[in-house]
């Protein structure tokens, strides 16, 4: 990522070597990114057009262009600004006495630090105005990240996760941790939105979205990956795990994803009925002509986890063989054959509340499939009940035969 630093001061003369040196090093020690390219400029006066145009993150700005004591000059020009409402102000001062008044008014308005100018020309390795930049530097990467983490996780565990730069070090360098997965598809929906108007259908989606956003993140815990079209990829685990995971860490995370795909499959029926009779009344009508039906699939494995990408675009997500496996075992013969035996008896369900012209009591099909790792992690709970049959997967040729087990329900 580039990081843009603004050097402000009427005799710039006098420290234009030593904020050149403190910028090359105020990134060495950077955690976060590895790629920061610092860019800076040096200016004499506020300008506001060419501060604008610059755009800084980081601005070093003398005391008295900063915040003098007849005004606030530069923050009067952060809150004009829009552009420049984020900007780490650090302020530099020439005073040996360290006058208060400016000092303490500056903090006040929301400067990040102050440096004195005597402490940056020192022979000292690394001088002040460095570790300084460097802690702004740090600031600003780790709000991006907290921003990047909040779209995916439930707000009590970000304010945990945040507590320690040790903890945001989990996610910047991608690691092997254990993760349920699950994987959950709306059979049947691309047909049954072409009933519904452009407008309708975007209602649809993002109702289906908010209702399993919701209850993966905020009533289960869980992470969600994306949505593909109307299927949704989430994934259970805390990012403060031991290092090879506990066996009981594991047993967590597939309870905690069993949870929530029973919770799908049993809210099923409830969300498209609520739907449906809604205010924006997407008809009932439409929603009994199509037999709907929800697959889901959990798999437990250990998964490559953190952020990816570059300063160009970044994504918190999970990139491992397993991933791939559960995703093909989502589509493997065995899994469909047993939900179009599911939809078979599903749609003499619905022919016979046509008939009987009483569709308030209509069940939809739901699947839930289990991998072999996420039933050993759920007997060990003796809270989960699976039917006796189990289903052969064989038909990848890229992955080893699989058995599949459908799980019913809690004990």
């Amino acid at each position: 990522m580039t990081l843009k630093i603004l050097l402000i001061d009427d005799k710039p003369e006098q420290v234009a070597n030593a904020f050149r040196l403190a910028v090359a090093q105020c990134t060495n020690g950077s955690i976060f990114f590895r790629n920061v390219t610092p860019e800076s400029k040096i200016i004499k006066s506020l300008d506001s057009d060419v501060i604008a145009a610059f755009c800084p993150d980081i601005a070093v700005v003398d005391i008295d262009l900063a915040s003098s004591r007849e005004g606030t000059a530069f923050f009067e020009l952060k809150e004009r600004i829009p552009a420049l409402s984020d900007v780490k102000v650090i302020m530099f001062t020439g005073y040996t006495d360290s006058p208060e008044d400016p000092i303490e008014k500056g903090i006040r308005l929301g400067a990040f630090s102050y440096v004195r100018k005597d402490h940056i020309n020192e022979r000292a390795q690394r001088s002040m105005l460095a570790i300084e930049l460097e802690r702004a530097v740090k600031q600003i990467q780790k709000e991006k990240i907290k921003t990047l983490v909040g779209g995916y996780y439930s707000q009590p565990h970000i304010s945990k996760f945040f507590e320690s730069d040790s903890n945001v070090q989990n996610i910047i360098d991608p690691k092997y941790v254990n993760k349920a997965i699950l994987f959950c598809d709306i059979a049947n929906s691309s047909a049954y939105v072409q009933l519904l108007s452009i407008p309708k259908r975007v209602i649809f989606f993002r109702s289906l979205f908010d209702w399993w956003s919701d209850l993966i993140i905020n009533n289960h815990g869980g992470w969600i990956d994306k949505f593909i079209g109307d299927e949704v990829n989430a994934y259970f685990g805390s990012s403060f795990q031991s290092e090879p995971p506990a066996l009981n860490e594991m047993i967590t995370n597939c309870r905690d994803a069993a949870e929530a795909a029973l919770d799908i499959r049993d809210g099923f029926n409830t969300f498209f009925e609520a739907l449906a009779e809604g205010q924006h009344a997407l008809g009932f009508e439409q929603f009994d002509k199509i037999p709907l039906g929800v697959k889901i699939l959990l798999h437990n494995e250990n998964v490559l986890w953190g952020i990816f990408g570059s300063h160009k675009m970044i994504d918190l997500s999970i990139l491992t063989s397993p991933l791939i496996e559960s995703a093909r075992l989502m589509r493997s013969t065995a899994f469909l054959n047993c939900y179009k035996k599911m939809q078979r008896d599903l749609i003499t369900n619905l022919d016979f509340h046509r008939t009987t012209g009483t569709p308030d009591s209509l069940k939809r099909s739901g699947l839930i499939c289990v991998t072999l790792e996420v039933k050993q992690r759920l007997d060990e709970t003796g809270e989960f009940l699976f039917s006796q049959e189990s289903l052969a997967a064989n038909d990848c040729p890229d992955i080893a035969p699989r058995k599949l087990w459908i799980l019913e329900g809690k004990i």
